[in-house]
């Protein structure tokens, strides 16, 4: 019978009836459309993408299923049920003791309210519209493409990032929640986002199929979906091609407008993208041991394909983190970093991150301040939805004192980035800089409730409660930071700040003769003594030093004109030149 003879009451016209009918889920119901071919039809002359079936096919399909493999097809269901569905079924939910349970809730609310009492600000709402899209899933029977179905994952964020028609929650935050159970809206509130893109792929012999789907995380609604089939062979060299289709298409349902993404068919070597996506992991521990394990597979990456800038900005990042949280100095670190980010943006002129690694060296070994804010400004036009462009941006215009500015590419960042812990670091900095330190406490207190252990988070938390005048908490995380990385340093500059304000000036003045002792060959350099020179009130010590550090071109003098430990000496005309030196703004 032709579907517009079809009487409605014959049809299910919706998931949820199609759920209802068959008396599982909606995502259980979704998953046999993907993985066992659920007679599922859409409507394709309608804008929405609206979905029905026929009870006598659903019926048909029962049968033949339960006849192949009665005991396996309820097993599958199981493990493909939502998380909630498994819960429902867990007998602890079925046997607990009504007053047990309501003891529970009662004792839960009420822990709540305490916290909510002390709770930190949630990061920034991004606007609507806002997309997150997830690890697409390998469901091969060997599983041995799970580094094929990242690489599209991240090469359709790069995709959608690049038309600038809607947010793109970076792949870092996403990435958490790859093979997770949660519910889509769960995830999607973890997330700030409106809408899932979540995806499947599977391989056949010598046959690919991706599967992408379009999700209204409020209302579990699909709103569009397409599949794909490739050989392997073209899956490789036309990635990019099926990433910009999917992005384009997603796009366009979204806003109603095609963004024209152009894409490319450049070969994609599995074992380079793999060796990359994994770099960017290690980088983003932020300390020595992941960013020099990060340069490995970086390196690893560019062996395995040399035209792959992205491999080359990794190391281009590598190189100036290692100059923060490393041992190498900026004569060490920087030459190497440029010269990376240069090759990458031989590679490829339109990458935002090459844009961004150019940028940071610019500014921090250059100098060069005016050239490093437009390279910003040129990542985030090719990319506005590239969080770290906007990370770097925002910490980049705080060290030249321009607060509002920096505190809202920050935002934006962390809009983009929400369980990035270290995109919530920085903006935790660019508060501190601002001078709003109870802001970047409450920042802090965020990061950590996702990543209690994260390092840096507890050390610039320790330097946020000292702006608080807090001290005892201050030397609190500067004791969990030690404990983490086995470096009391900042807790001895604490004391040493302490001592000198209450007036144990000798005490003070040998703490730093000790610290400096010991610190001399470390990452402990000439800036950081300068400052603790001026705490303790030896002025001609700390120019000492800042003159080291001039000489050295150590990138640290970029923050003198909003470092708090050059407050009682701003003015002076030694500082200024210094500043002008630099290149940085006299007021």
């Amino acid at each position: 019978m032709d579907e517009l003879e079809t009487p409605r009451r014959l049809r299910l016209d919706s998931w949820k009836e199609i759920a209802a009918y068959l008396r599982k889920d909606i995502r259980t119901v979704q998953l046999w459309e993907k993985k066992e071919g659920l007679p599922v039809h859409r409507h394709a002359h309608t804008a929405r993408a609206t979905v029905y079936a026929y009870p006598g096919e659903l019926d048909a399909w029962l049968a033949e299923r339960q006849q192949k493999s009665p005991a396996s097809s309820d097993a599958e269901t199981a493990l493909n049920e939502p998380a909630e569905v498994k819960r429902r079924r867990n007998p602890l939910y079925v046997v607990l003791p009504i007053g047990l349970l309501v003891a529970l809730l009662v004792g839960a609310a009420v822990l709540y309210r305490h916290r909510m009492s002390e709770a930190p600000f949630p990061a920034p709402k991004p606007p609507a519209n806002t997309i997150a899209v997830l690890p697409f899933e390998d469901l091969s029977p060997q599983r041995h493409d799970d580094h094929l179905a990242d690489g599209l994952t991240d090469d359709i964020v790069v995709a959608l990032g690049r038309t600038g028609q809607l947010p793109v929650i970076s792949r870092r935050s996403s990435a958490r929640f790859k093979a997770s159970q949660e519910p889509l809206p769960q995830i999607a509130d973890s997330l700030h986002a409106n809408f899932i893109l979540e995806g499947t792929f599977v391989r056949a012999g010598r046959r690919v199929r991706i599967t992408a789907d379009l999700v209204d995380a409020s209302s579990d609604r699909h709103l569009w979906t397409q599949s794909y089939e490739r050989n392997l062979a073209d899956v490789l060299s036309m990635q990019d091609e099926v990433a910009a289709s999917i992005a384009s298409s997603v796009t366009e349902r979204m806003t109603g407008r095609p963004p024209g993404i152009q894409a490319t068919s450049r070969p994609v070597n599995p074992e380079a993208r793999t060796a990359y996506l994994t770099g960017r992991f290690f980088w983003n521990k932020r300390d020595e041991p992941g960013l020099k394990k990060a340069i490995e597979y970086f390196n690893q990456a560019s062996a395995k394909d040399p035209q792959s800038a992205p491999a080359y900005s990794g190391l281009a990042d590598c190189y100036t983190l290692l100059s923060v949280w490393g041992s190498l100095s900026s004569r060490e670190s920087f030459p190497k970093a440029k010269a990376a980010a240069l090759k990458a943006l031989e590679l490829d002129p339109a990458s935002a991150e090459a844009y961004t690694s150019l940028a940071v060296v610019t500014a921090r070994w250059d100098w060069n301040f005016s050239a490093a804010e437009q390279y910003f400004k040129k990542a985030i036009q090719i990319n506005p939805n590239y969080a770290v462009a906007h990370q770097w941006y925002g910490e980049f215009l705080g060290d030249l004192g321009r607060a509002d500015q920096s505190i809202a590419e920050s935002e934006k960042a962390v809009q983009l980035d929400p369980l990035s812990p270290m995109a919530g670091c920085d903006l935790s900095v660019t508060y501190i800089h601002a001078r709003q330190p109870e802001n970047a406490v409450k920042a802090l207190q965020r990061v950590l409730s996702f990543a209690p252990d994260f390092q840096p988070a507890h050390l610039y938390l320790a330097a946020a409660y000292q702006g608080t005048g807090q001290i005892d908490k201050a030397e609190e995380e500067a004791r969990r930071h030690a404990q983490l990385t086995g470096d009391n340093t900042f807790l001895v500059m604490l004391r040493i700040g302490r001592d000198a304000a209450e007036g144990r000036t000798q005490q003070a003045k040998q703490a730093v003769e000790e610290l400096l002792q010991r610190s001399r060959e470390s990452q402990f350099g000439a800036y950081n003594a300068a400052g603790l020179y001026f705490t303790i009130g030896d002025k001609e010590a700390g120019y000492r030093e800042l003159e080291r550090a001039y000489r050295e071109h150590s990138w640290f003098l970029v923050n003198l004109p909003v470092d708090q430990d050059f407050d009682s000496v701003r003015q002076e005309p030694r500082f200024r030149d210094l500043m002008r030196r630099v290149g940085l703004p006299g007021n």
